[in-house]
């Protein structure tokens, strides 16, 4: 990379591009912000409490993900328009006061400084890419770059969450594998609901045993020896029968089903709670014995944790950010060649 310091310079072009990119940084940052996310909540496995959370604020959520590829789509055009050194200053520290403000604006933002490490290097990785492509790319030039850059961009932010995430789990992975068993007896709990829940597995098992109890009690009542009972006038054998046919109709209420359910849930977390899903891991994986003398088991989990949530991330901004990129890139185009004196435009070959 070659840059010109004599070429740096503060005029018109650069005046707006410090205001639209730092606008844009900021709104991207605030509508995050407003969607209510933080740092426990990437690395919780109560995932209900984070999809309500989700659902809450879903337009704003998608909102964000619409609207990142701004700023870089921007700074993309800018690149086109201005000298390399020039549009270097001009986005890293836009990017960087913007988002400075919207942590002290966001205090849920500030666990993610992180993230914000990463992409004020993946702004500068994204004009290098920015240049490359005006050089190589010679139709739909400006939706091509946008959507190459945001490219670049969002493979930083992936690599970043993947380190927020281990950064914050390395030290305390002991309680993270915690957390992990506390996650198993979660799903348990939802296939084993305590009582009033509808689970199927459980209904099948309540009925198995009430009818295996009743058919048995029946069929002891329905023995000619115990019909002859029924005759005899002797209080003892008179309490018994009494006492017998009470039980038959107690197993058929449903009272007694309410107990078998109740001591059915009540059997499964309890012991589930005396499992631990990472013993059972560790068991199924002889090879994690060896391993964990280099890496913690906790490490390894959390990786697989971050990766995870990287991935998910990717998978959004591909089918998100990059078209949006590309159309960003083709409107902010034609808007600053509107708005530019031909005297004053530049060709695509930037030194």
């Amino acid at each position: 990379m070659e840059l010109d310091i004599g070429t740096i310079k503060f005029g018109k072009m650069q005046i707006a591009a410090v205001a639209l990119i730092f606008l844009s940084t900021l709104l991207v940052a605030s509508i995050f912000g407003m969607t209510g996310i933080g740092l426990n909540d990437l690395l919780t496995f109560k995932f209900n409490i984070v999809l309500e959370k989700l659902l809450a604020n879903f337009g704003t959520f998608i909102l964000f993900f619409l609207v990142l590829s701004l700023p870089i789509a921007l700074i993309t055009i800018f690149a086109k328009k201005m000298e390399k050194i020039n549009i270097i200053i001009t986005a890293m520290i836009s990017s960087f006061l913007a988002l400075m403000i919207a942590m002290l604006l966001f205090p849920n933002l500030q666990s993610f400084w992180i993230i914000g490490i990463f992409y004020i290097i993946a702004v500068f990785l994204a004009i290098e890419e920015a240049f490359t492509k005006y050089k190589e790319v010679k139709t739909r030039i400006a939706a091509r770059a946008s959507w190459s850059t945001m490219g670049k961009v969002t493979s930083l932010i992936s690599i970043g969450l993947v380190v927020l995430i281990l950064a914050n789990v390395a030290p305390a992975h002991e309680k993270y594998l915690e957390k992990v068993d506390e996650f198993s007896v979660g799903i348990v709990e939802t296939v084993m609901p305590s009582i009033g829940g509808n689970s199927g597995i459980t209904s099948v098992l309540v009925d198995t045993i009430v009818d295996t109890q009743v058919t048995t009690v029946d069929i002891l009542l329905n023995n000619p020896a115990y019909t002859k009972l029924r005759e005899k006038t002797d209080p003892d054998v008179m309490i018994f029968v009494t006492a017998a046919d009470g039980t038959s109709n107690y197993l058929k209420g449903p009272e007694f089903r309410d107990t078998i359910e109740q001591q059915i849930n009540e059997a499964g977390t309890g012991i589930m709670q005396e499992i631990s899903i990472v013993e059972i891991i560790r068991t199924q994986f002889p090879v994690l014995e060896t391993v964990e003398k280099t890496v913690p088991l906790g490490i390894i989990m959390g990786l697989l944790h971050a990766l995870a949530v990287a991935g998910i991330f990717s998978m959004l901004a591909m089918f998100l950010c990059k078209p949006t990129a590309a159309i960003y890139g083709m409107i902010a185009e034609t808007a600053l060649s509107a708005l530019q004196p031909p005297k004053q435009q530049k060709t695509t070959t930037n030194n």
